[in-house]
């Protein structure tokens, strides 16, 4: 067993009924953990409010979700990793070497370069521009999710 490093696409499906919500939560009970960046806190309540702005939610919801991330942070569930100087330097090495052609938005070469400065082989996430840059960051990319039809 192990601790998975989930970008907050990934988060956001763990904690909100979605499509591929299953499939995320059957994986973990086949691990000890995740981790993410500490800028995940941030994202997932950005992407909670954008599900209040659609009427896809409520505050009130919005609001027992993030209590029961807070409460996972605090039981050891879920490891938010700071970002620290040595990200960043490791986020300007990886953009100065980067091919042109490679999207890599800078929300994804956070988690990113976080994941592989904490020693982490792979990212799980959904996100097909985090998972074609995460070679660049020497990570392997898994999204466990079927692809879209």
């Amino acid at each position: 067993m192990k601790c998975l490093y989930f970008d907050t696409a990934y988060l956001v499906k763990l904690y909100c009924h979605e499509t591929g919500s299953e499939e995320i939560q059957k994986i973990l009970k086949e691990n000890e953990g995740i981790a993410s960046s500490t800028h995940a806190q941030g994202e997932l309540a950005s992407t909670l409010h954008r599900k209040v702005r659609e009427k896809a939610g409520t505050h009130q919801q919005m609001k027992i979700v993030l209590t029961q991330f807070h409460h996972d942070i605090e039981m050891g569930l879920v490891t938010l990793y700071p970002s620290t100087p040595e990200i960043f330097h490791r986020i300007e090495t990886v953009y100065l070497k980067a091919p042109a052609e490679k999207f890599l938005r800078a929300a994804d070469a956070l988690h990113l370069a976080t994941a592989s400065e904490n020693n982490f082989s792979a990212i799980y996430s959904n996100d097909t521009h985090l998972l074609a840059a995460a070679p660049l960051f020497n990570l392997q990319g898994i999204n466990l999710l079927p692809p879209l039809s």
